[in-house]
């Protein structure tokens, strides 16, 4: 993180270097490999749709592309730049919003 100017107004230039380390990839890699077997799973056929392609089940084109490894570079990103909350004013012990129903 770098601040730009002075001014508390004005955001700072943040850069992630997402996947900097290789493990990093190797992890986001593993972790969809994960997923696409939790997706194919008999006890998921209820909820596949027929048009959603994954690793397993994508159509056998030549021209067809399927890397995890771009798919993790080109839609990792971080939404909520902090992430934290008071525990005990905000949530609770077990990490649920106080005063809210089964939100955590």
């Amino acid at each position: 993180m770098e601040l730009i100017t002075t001014s508390p107004n004005d955001n700072p230039s943040v850069t992630f270097n997402y996947f900097k380390d290789a493990e990093d990839l190797r992890m986001c890699v593993e972790g969809m490999k994960t997923i696409i077997d939790v997706v194919n799973s008999n006890a998921f056929s209820s909820f596949r749709y027929q048009h959603v392609c994954t690793s397993s089940n994508r159509p056998k084109d030549a021209n067809a592309a399927f890397s995890l490894e771009q798919y993790c570079i080109d839609t990792v990103r971080i939404w909520h730049y902090h992430g934290g909350c008071q525990s005990g004013r905000v949530v609770d012990h077990n990490y649920k919003i106080i005063g809210e129903e089964s939100l955590r």
